[in-house]
């Protein structure tokens, strides 16, 4: 596994934007698509 970042946000499930390569929709699409996976899941707004 490969986490420059760190695997907090991971462990924590929560998820944050890559406003760079992800378009607003594409992650908004993302988190509606784990969130039925795991209701769990946080997420940072775009």
């Amino acid at each position: 596994m490969y986490a420059p970042f760190g695997l907090e946000d991971v462990v924590a499930m929560h998820m944050c934007p890559h406003r760079v390569i992800a378009p607003a929709q594409i992650y908004e699409d993302k988190v509606r698509s784990y969130r039925e996976r795991w209701p769990s899941l946080t997420a940072e707004r775009w």
